[in-house]
């Protein structure tokens, strides 16, 4: 990597700090890239908007599978509460919302994990996302519940999948690497 990268406006940028040098003579800034480039130093190249692009879309993949293992809202306890989404809890999330939407009467008459009552999963929540870890307090869920909270956790995966096929779209039809790199995970 270079000191420096040129850009497809009318700037450079210093890689060290990412900023952006306007190509303008009186900018002291400037004056030391025409240094450094006087002295044989090459500039990396520009991205161009195919490259953009693949970078920005393999941002957007990785924010979302973030954002579909951060967690979610839901109240099916009855208040709203954060409820872990990694991969193993989905999992339990998964199977216990098909058994409960499936059969009600089976869900509660089962005992699912030991030391619990008959007819509930434990699930752990605390008050909010931002809540620390010592916050979080077992909820036991019924069938209903149980299906609530799975119903919760597809319509976050829903949202985080709209909001990225809809970020794909307007990457791929971006047509300049500054329209690419304008559009943001929000």
């Amino acid at each position: 990597m270079s000191d420096y990268k040129l850009t497809t406006g009318t700037s450079i940028t210093r890689t060290s700090d990412g900023a952006a040098i306007p190509a303008d003579p009186r900018n002291m800034d400037y004056q030391q890239y025409l240094t450094w480039v006087a002295i044989g130093n090459t500039p990396d190249p520009a991205q161009t908007v195919a490259q953009a692009q693949t970078a920005r879309l393999s941002m957007f993949d990785a924010a979302a599978a973030a954002a579909y293992t951060a967690g979610f809202e839901s109240a099916a306890s009855g208040a709203p509460l954060w409820y872990d989404s990694d991969s193993d809890t989905q999992a339990v999330i998964n199977r216990q919302y098909l058994i409960a939407l499936s059969s009600p009467t089976i869900y509660s008459a089962t005992t699912f994990f030991n030391g619990a009552p008959a007819g509930v999963t434990p699930m752990r929540a605390r008050p909010t996302a931002t809540s620390p870890d010592s916050a979080k307090t077992v909820q036991y869920l019924n069938a209903a519940q149980m299906v609530q909270l799975g119903n919760d956790l597809a319509a976050t995966w829903e949202s985080v999948k709209l909001q990225l096929w809809t970020l794909q779209a307007q990457v791929n039809a971006a047509t300049t690497t500054a329209a690419v790199e304008a559009i943001t995970w929000v």
